[in-house]
């Protein structure tokens, strides 16, 4: 049957309390035990205190006392299925008293426990009891789990819960920590049963003090006092790889994380992070092309490598293999395999690598040198030093060689011994054994060029007023005609 319980007082449906229970006995309900007072008759009884929590129609009960059933003995039940079958465990969310537990094990001493023996050795001989206790001690303020060698007289303490602080230890009896492992040398074997190598955590080997992660014999890591070492590849962030450089260089390969976080390191100092700031080295930050790698002080750049292998100093998009947002300086040479200086102009006209390069003085652009024009110099083709870079993307701008050892078109100039000059006769350079011309047009030839220009000009414009000047006789003769007909009229 079932019971109801109000109280102390317990009304049964389908019960024989009479003849079920006598007073003295106890009953298990709702994990609790209770004795029985009184009983009233088959269906009202009374109990010495109230169960922890409510009882109500249709709860279930038993009644706490040993069954032998076929060998098997049971406690607070009737269907022993085992040698030792105990009815259902205490429930109780404060401390229990020795009345509530359902097994209570109590000896004298700190050996008050479970003890399992080994009676497989040499029986009838003091090697015959190696043995495995479960056990409290100082008042069952600790718990063990020991092992006890007969033979060697050795109690070895596996497994210790401090009552005081519930703090574990395997192989120590007084854990420090949560969880304390000690001895000589001591492993922890993590074991994939699906994979194929276990894991395993070691520190006291040789002797030394140092923490070695191995899969399966292989050490992978190792933390020592001083420094920390690697076997093997590290990849820090879950896109990292594993592969190294050439199959025998060890690798740390640091990954972007979950949601896009940024791959990178942070240098900074143990004081004043914000005041004195921090060097960061990150692929990809925020606002940065694709797989572009910076150095940063703070959120400031001032390095920078593109995928395509452009480096920029104080920009974040560089143009050129170096580009420098800023002054540079050196104590030492700047070293080309270039050959000469060159500067950008904007020209008129489509212009070839190594054709000769005039100023138009009328439009102010450049073209193919022409009688009357300002010489510059020559196209470019290995410039050492190049000027005038906001003109670089310009869809007309050329690049001319002013000053150095330029190659040359030679159906644009005459060429006298080594002495090279326009067709015009003007002086552009002397020709070098390599066959290039070294170009050095001097600022008296461009000013030569340009009185040149001038006169020119000046021819024009006096032929234009000789013009105008025979203009002037003609019609002043014409009037003087005019004057005389009148003249001889007026007579």
């Amino acid at each position: 049957g079932t019971i109801e319980a109000s109280g102390t007082a317990i009304t049964g449906t389908g019960t024989n309390f009479t003849s079920a229970f006598s007073v003295g006995d106890q009953i298990i309900a709702k994990g609790y035990v209770r004795e029985i007072t009184a009983i009233a008759d088959d269906t009202n009884m009374t109990i010495d205190s109230a169960f922890g929590v409510a009882a109500p129609s249709g709860t279930v009960y038993s009644r706490l006392g040993v069954k032998l059933d076929a060998g098997n003995v049971g406690i607070g039940t009737s269907d022993a299925r085992s040698k030792l079958t105990i009815a259902s465990p205490v429930v109780s969310s404060s401390p229990l008293d020795y009345k509530e537990a359902a097994v209570l094990l109590k000896g004298g001493g700190d050996f008050g426990g479970l003890a399992l023996y080994d009676r497989d050795q040499d029986p009838g001989t003091t090697s015959d009891a190696d043995t495995v206790l479960f056990y409290g001690d100082d008042s069952f303020d600790n718990f063990h789990i020991a092992y006890w060698e007969r033979n060697g007289a050795n109690l070895r303490r596996d497994l210790t819960v401090d009552g005081t602080n519930g703090n574990v230890g395997i192989g120590t009896s007084t854990p420090n920590a949560k969880f304390e492992i000690a001895g000589a040398d001591v492993a922890m074997i993590i074991n994939n049963t699906s994979g194929s190598l276990p894991w395993t955590l070691t520190t006291g080997q040789n002797g030394n003090d140092n923490l070695t992660f191995k899969s399966s014999s292989s050490s992978v890591l190792q933390l020592q006092p001083d420094k920390i070492i690697s076997y093997k590849n590290i990849g820090i962030g879950s896109n990292a790889t594993a592969a190294s450089l050439n199959g025998k260089t060890k690798v740390l390969s640091i990954g972007s994380g979950a949601n896009n976080v940024m791959p990178g390191l942070v240098f900074t100092t143990a004081t004043n992070y914000a005041t004195n700031g921090s060097w960061e080295m990150l692929l990809e930050p925020e606002g940065a092309s694709s797989s572009t790698f910076e150095i940063r002080n703070q959120t400031t750049s001032r390095f920078a490598i593109d995928s395509i292998g452009n480096v920029g100093i104080g920009t974040t998009s560089p143009a050129h293999k170096l580009d420098v947002a800023g002054d540079i300086n050196t104590t030492g040479s700047y070293l080309t395999n270039g050959a000469d200086y060159a500067e950008y102009f904007m020209a008129e006209e489509k212009l070839l690598p190594g054709d000769l390069v005039g100023l138009n003085a009328e439009s102010g652009f450049v073209r193919l040198y022409q009688e009357k024009d300002v010489l510059l110099g020559v196209v470019s083709t290995k410039a050492g030093v190049i000027g005038n870079m906001e003109l670089y993307n310009s869809e007309n701008a050329v690049l001319v060689g002013l000053v150095g050892q330029l190659p040359i078109n030679n159906n644009q100039v005459h060429i006298v011994g080594r002495e090279v000059k326009t067709l015009d006769g003007q002086g552009v350079g002397t020709l070098l054994a390599s066959g290039d011309v070294y170009v050095n047009i001097s600022s008296q030839s461009r000013e030569i060029a340009s009185l040149k220009s001038e006169n020119a000009e000046i021819k024009s414009e006096n032929a234009e007023i000789k013009s105008e000047n025979a203009e002037i006789k003609k019609q002043l003769k014409e009037l003087k005609s005019i004057v005389e007909n009148l003249s001889r009229k007026i007579q």
